[in-house]
């Protein structure tokens, strides 16, 4: 017997075409029950510090408070460095006297531990300058948790951190530099001379979601005589920073041989007057009164400096374009050989700054300039 097929109800066939239609366009659209969320780039960074501008004559510098090192009560000022990388910390005040000696610290084994602090056996000497002009500081690898900040507002801790802890501290005359003189917070992409574990304490900061690792420093402003909050130094880097609506220039840093971690230079051409110099271009705001590039056909041995009026032009291999003139009371600039001072990188100072604003990018190992005055 041959049974008869059901007839097809044609409008329950459409109907139910539409709803499965209708149910698999929503699913594409999120989980069930909701929709895509917008992915949020409005990220907040970790903290924004207010930097201390101190002048002393024709020299400026920028300033940020070491609060703490594990459970020691620092409360020091320490010179911003854009260049280098790491802590410098005296070991004065820090620990004790009689861990200190004139030709190290004084202490058996491997390491020993000082309220937080650990010290170790590891010697090194960071120098800061070139052969001409160089500060070096002796001292010994160390690790803890450290706060810094403006001193009032803005306080930020770290997890336990290597820094370097010196005992000594000498100028290019060969003479000691007091106590604390020569206190540098490194923020440079790269890692200390002193250690090669020691990086910027910013690269160390935990960053989430859309954040990225890094600063950006705004344009500072100085006046003689008052110290006052000269800049911002803003933690942590945002998806809008490195837009290039943001302004900044943007330029690839290069890793460095033998795990030195990265470049702090960008390439590009100086020209002053009518010499051009091509090669390696860094921004430090630790050189606090002075330019210095380096001509190899500039045929003395010592330090010259450029005279008022003589103009300076900057061009990185990106596109940056910065162009300025020497007086009598801002942008010095000096010229030295670089067989003579050990150097290879023309680097400009604090009064850059003045002008302009500097963003490193721990992430993606890059480094952005930008023009603030025209």
């Amino acid at each position: 017997m041959i049974v008869p097929r059901p007839a097809i109800n044609l409008l329950s066939l459409v109907t139910a075409v539409l709803y499965c239609a209708l149910m698999f366009a929503s699913c594409k659209k999120g989980d069930v029950g909701g929709t895509v969320t917008p992915i949020n780039t409005d990220t907040k960074p970790l903290g924004v510090i207010k930097l201390t501008g101190v002048v002393s004559g024709s020299n400026k510098k920028l300033t940020l408070s070491i609060v703490n090192l594990g459970s020691v009560t620092v409360n020091k000022d320490c010179t911003l460095s854009t260049m280098v990388a790491g802590l410098d910390m005296d070991a004065s005040g820090i620990l004790p006297a009689s861990m200190i000696g004139p030709s190290g610290f004084v202490f058996t084994g491997d390491s020993i531990i000082y309220n937080g602090i650990t010290l170790t056996n590891k010697a090194g000497v960071v120098t800061h300058g070139d052969m001409l002009n160089a500060t070096k500081l002796y001292g010994n690898l160390a690790y803890a948790t450290m706060t810094f900040g403006d001193g009032s507002a803005t306080q930020i801790t770290t997890k336990r951190i290597p820094f370097f802890l010196y005992y000594k501290a000498v100028d290019a005359t060969g003479a000691t530099v007091a106590a604390h003189g020569a206190d540098f917070f490194g923020v440079g992409p790269g890692v200390s001379s002193g250690n090669k574990l020691i990086s910027s304490p910013l690269s160390y900061l935990p960053v989430s979601g859309n954040l990225m690792s890094g600063f950006k420093l705004s344009m500072a402003t100085f006046n003689a005589g008052v110290q006052q909050a000269a800049c911002l130094l803003t933690i942590g880097l945002t998806p809008t920073d490195l837009e290039a609506s943001s302004g900044f220039n943007l330029h690839p840093l290069a890793a460095l041989p033998n795990n030195a971690g990265y470049a702090s230079y960008i390439q590009g051409t100086v020209v002053y007057n009518s010499t051009s110099l091509a090669g390696q271009i860094a921004f430090n705001t630790a050189y606090t009164s002075t330019a210095i590039l380096q001509d190899s056909k500039y045929t003395g041995t010592t330090y010259s400096a450029l005279p008022p009026g003589a103009t300076v032009h900057i061009v990185t291999n990106n596109g940056f374009n910065y162009l300025y003139t020497v007086s009598a009371t801002a942008n010095l600039t000096g010229i030295e050989n670089p067989a003579s001072s050990g150097e290879t990188r023309n680097i400009f100072g604090i009064d850059f700054f003045m002008q302009n604003e500097l963003l490193i990018d721990y992430t993606d190992h890059q480094l952005g300039v930008k023009n603030v005055v025209r």
